[in-house]
């Protein structure tokens, strides 16, 4: 079942905890607080549970509005820092436990939790920052330079990073189906989509190895990897080299003489990351290195789980199982360095919106019983959609052999989403106009349960299709 319960309770920005307050002004130390809470934080199993919460609630406590806007801007480059090196602190606790074997799952969970509430804070500086015309972060001379400037590099990296075949490139894109990915599994994630790099010995050439719903698996220059939106992407690297040159060597072969004979290896829509034959974005990392390790050696570490009890949308995706490697797994394997981290916070708010939205969508699913309900439009639609594939249309939007029923509910997602994204689109931009300052993931989520409560629901359009 999804972590995160009463989703329709929030009606307000924040969480308001006893115990925990914060002065007016002074910014920075109220970040700096967050960092130190972090470091008390230990990620074994007696104690990762009550700690992880503390800091989850401290973060929740932090109210911008109780800031000067211009102390939140001068200090954005800074705090945001602060907080990567936080998130870099849990990494190492997690690196550290694996190593002497005492890493459990539900630790593993806490971290994730924490580590997707801190980098939710450092999104909404940076785009508080970006509104006003600000760089959240400077330029800095180790960044992977197919990246843009403005990007977060581990401080124990002390050379400007250059790519190595075995990279892996995670990343978040900007469409729906993105927040979908994203918001699938029991616990919620801030990423989309995940590839391996392989660098050409001879002429030092970097690609990515992906694979997309669109096209199935292909090849592609690295110089292409921002050209489809992407508003964040971190860099990991596995910490044996010959192994990682071995996994991306492979799968580069495989993926490349398929997609040179015309037949590119099919997109697995049914995330069986231990079938082979067809291949999704995740099971690239997954077969490479299963095969560079002779088995041995199988990614990820702590796979996502898929246990709600509503499983309509997933069925109609043709997810049946109840296990699977999700991008955001490859953050939360300490077999992994965390290299560097780049985002675009001009546009990042557009991903927050989206995954406030598809929250809404899965806990009206889990907690009010919301199904799908194809309505003729979406049916005549998806037929006509597959009939013009067959005939040869539309080649780079979808592969011949998605289902009908796959493509029913993909259609149903976009109109969804986009009716409750016109409901939310008003109040955040009233209180933008207002404050200066962007709607929070937690302001859109109280909204879309002001709405839900108020019972705005029951007149949108989208309840003659998606309703209990």
């Amino acid at each position: 079942m999804k972590y995160s319960v009463n989703f329709f309770h929030w009606f307000g920005f924040l969480v308001v905890i006893p115990g925990i307050a914060f002065a007016e002004g002074d910014f920075l130390k109220s970040i700096d607080a967050i960092e130190r809470e972090v470091s008390r934080l230990h990620l074994d199993r007696d104690r990762c549970a009550e700690e992880g919460a503390a800091v989850v609630s401290r973060v929740r406590s932090l109210d911008p509005h109780r800031f000067d806007l211009e102390e939140i801007k001068s200090s954005a480059s800074e705090a945001v820092e602060l907080l990567f090196d936080a998130r870099l602190m849990i990494h190492d606790d997690l690196s550290d436990l694996h190593r002497e074997g005492s890493l459990v799952p539900e630790c593993v969970r806490v971290a994730r939790r924490v580590i997707r509430h801190l980098r939710g804070v450092e999104d909404y500086i940076g785009s508080l920052a970006s509104m006003h015309g600000s760089s959240p972060l400077p330029s800095n001379p180790l960044s992977p330079d197919f990246l843009p400037n403005a990007t977060l590099v581990n401080s124990d990296v002390r050379e400007q990073v250059r790519l190595q075949s075995g990279d892996i490139l995670l990343s978040r894109g900007n469409a729906n189906v993105s927040a979908l990915i994203a918001r699938m599994a029991d616990e919620d994630t801030q990423f989309s989509h995940i590839a391996m790099v392989y660098v050409d010995p001879g002429t030092k050439d970097a690609f990515t190895i992906e694979a997309h719903i669109e096209v199935g698996a292909k090849i592609f220059p690295i110089g292409e990897w921002l050209k489809d939106g992407k508003v964040r992407t971190v860099l990991f690297r596995q910490k044996d080299p010959i192994r990682a040159a071995v996994a991306a060597r492979y799968l580069f072969e495989r993926v490349k003489t398929a997609q040179d004979s015309g037949r590119p290896v099919r997109y697995d829509f049914p995330f069986e990351m231990d079938d082979h034959r067809e291949l999704f974005c995740s099971e690239v990392v997954r077969q490479g290195y299963e095969f560079a390790s002779a088995g041995t050696f199988m990614v990820p570490a702590f796979p996502s789980k898929f246990t709600m009890k509503n499983r309509d949308l997933l069925e109609r995706l043709g997810i049946a199982v109840e296990e699977s490697f999700l991008p955001e797994d490859i953050e939360m394997d300490p077999r992994f360095q965390f290299i560097a981290e780049w985002r675009d916070f001009s546009r990042i708010g557009d991903a927050v919106r989206k995954d406030a939205i598809m929250d809404a969508i899965y806990h009206l699913m889990e907690e009010d019983g919301y199904r799908f309900h194809p309505a003729g439009n979406h049916r005549v639609k998806a037929r006509l959609a597959k009939v013009l594939r067959n005939l040869g249309f539309m080649k780079e939007r979808m592969p011949t052999y998605m289902r009908v029923k796959t493509i029913e509910v993909n259609l149903m997602i976009e109109d969804l989403m986009r009716e409750l994204e016109d409901l939310v689109r008003a109040p955040a931009l009233m209180h933008q106009q207002e404050t200066g300052r962007p709607f929070s993931f937690f302001q859109f989520s109280a909204e879309l349960a002001r709405l839900r409560n108020e019972g705005a629901f029951r007149d949108a359009a989208f309840q003659r299709w998606f309703y209990p």
